[in-house]
Protein backbone atom coordinates (compact mmCIF):
# COMPACT_ATOMS: atom_id res chain seq x y z
CA UNK A 1 0.00 0.00 0.00
CA UNK A 2 1.30 3.29 -1.05
CA UNK A 3 1.67 5.97 2.17
CA UNK A 4 -0.21 8.93 2.66
CA UNK A 5 0.79 12.49 2.08
CA UNK A 6 0.93 12.32 6.76
CA UNK A 7 2.52 9.34 6.79
CA UNK A 8 5.97 10.53 8.08
CA UNK A 9 8.83 10.24 6.32
CA UNK A 10 12.70 11.17 6.94
CA UNK A 11 12.93 14.72 6.30
CA UNK A 12 14.83 15.04 2.55
CA UNK A 13 16.51 18.31 3.87
CA UNK A 14 18.83 16.95 6.78
CA UNK A 15 17.93 13.44 6.19
CA UNK A 16 16.23 12.39 9.36
CA UNK A 17 19.32 14.09 12.06
CA UNK A 18 16.93 17.07 12.27
CA UNK A 19 20.06 19.40 11.81
CA UNK A 20 21.23 21.65 9.94
CA UNK A 21 25.25 21.62 9.13
CA UNK A 22 24.93 24.18 6.49
CA UNK A 23 26.69 26.44 8.49
CA UNK A 24 30.52 25.41 9.72
CA UNK A 25 31.56 24.57 13.45
CA UNK A 26 27.60 25.58 13.96
CA UNK A 27 24.54 22.84 14.54
CA UNK A 28 21.07 24.18 13.67
CA UNK A 29 17.67 23.25 13.45
CA UNK A 30 16.82 21.79 10.22
CA UNK A 31 14.22 24.16 8.74
CA UNK A 32 12.13 21.75 6.60
CA UNK A 33 11.28 19.64 9.80
CA UNK A 34 11.94 21.86 12.56
CA UNK A 35 14.32 19.57 13.79
CA UNK A 36 12.24 16.36 14.05
CA UNK A 37 14.03 14.38 11.41
CA UNK A 38 10.53 13.86 9.85
CA UNK A 39 7.83 15.49 7.34
CA UNK A 40 4.28 14.75 7.30
CA UNK A 41 2.39 13.11 10.45
CA UNK A 42 -0.15 14.69 12.40
CA UNK A 43 2.75 16.61 14.02
CA UNK A 44 3.80 18.74 10.60
CA UNK A 45 3.31 22.09 10.97
CA UNK A 46 2.68 22.56 7.19
CA UNK A 47 0.20 20.32 7.14
CA UNK A 48 -1.14 21.54 10.38
CA UNK A 49 -0.12 25.13 10.95
CA UNK A 50 -0.84 26.87 14.26
CA UNK A 51 -3.65 29.10 14.75
CA UNK A 52 -2.51 32.79 13.88
CA UNK A 53 -2.63 35.27 16.95
CA UNK A 54 -5.34 37.31 17.73
CA UNK A 55 -5.81 40.83 16.15
CA UNK A 56 -4.50 44.08 18.20
CA UNK A 57 -6.39 45.79 19.29
CA UNK A 58 -7.24 49.18 17.78
CA UNK A 59 -4.76 52.44 18.19
CA UNK A 60 -7.35 54.34 20.17
CA UNK A 61 -8.08 51.01 22.63
CA UNK A 62 -4.57 50.91 23.26
CA UNK A 63 -3.19 50.31 27.32
CA UNK A 64 -1.37 53.52 27.20
CA UNK A 65 -4.99 55.63 27.28
CA UNK A 66 -4.97 53.99 31.06
CA UNK A 67 -2.12 56.19 32.12
CA UNK A 68 -3.94 59.22 33.38
CA UNK A 69 -1.73 61.35 32.22
CA UNK A 70 -1.41 60.00 28.89
CA UNK A 71 -5.00 60.36 28.86
CA UNK A 72 -5.35 64.17 30.39
CA UNK A 73 -2.68 65.10 27.68
CA UNK A 74 -4.54 64.12 24.72
CA UNK A 75 -8.43 64.45 24.76
CA UNK A 76 -9.22 62.74 21.49
CA UNK A 77 -7.58 59.16 21.20
CA UNK A 78 -8.97 59.15 17.54
CA UNK A 79 -7.01 61.90 15.59
CA UNK A 80 -4.55 62.67 19.06
CA UNK A 81 -6.02 66.53 19.22
CA UNK A 82 -5.19 66.93 15.49
CA UNK A 83 -8.44 67.47 14.45
CA UNK A 84 -7.93 65.54 11.36
CA UNK A 85 -7.84 62.22 10.19
CA UNK A 86 -6.29 60.59 7.15
CA UNK A 87 -6.68 57.65 5.38
CA UNK A 88 -5.24 55.45 1.72
CA UNK A 89 -8.04 55.31 -0.75
CA UNK A 90 -6.89 52.42 -2.37
CA UNK A 91 -9.29 52.93 -5.43
CA UNK A 92 -7.91 55.76 -6.21
CA UNK A 93 -4.16 55.34 -5.02
CA UNK A 94 -4.28 58.74 -2.90
CA UNK A 95 -4.34 60.05 0.82
CA UNK A 96 -7.61 61.19 1.79
CA UNK A 97 -7.73 63.95 4.87
CA UNK A 98 -11.31 65.06 6.36
CA UNK A 99 -12.21 66.39 9.64
CA UNK A 100 -11.88 63.86 12.82
CA UNK A 101 -15.05 61.83 13.23
CA UNK A 102 -15.08 61.66 16.82
CA UNK A 103 -14.30 65.41 17.84
CA UNK A 104 -14.58 67.84 15.02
Amino acid sequence: MAGLMTDPLPCPECGGTGQDLSVPRYVLMCMCCYGRGVVGGPDDPEENPPASPPDPPPAWEHRVWKNPVVAAALSCRYCLDARRVTRIDEVARTLVTADCPVCA
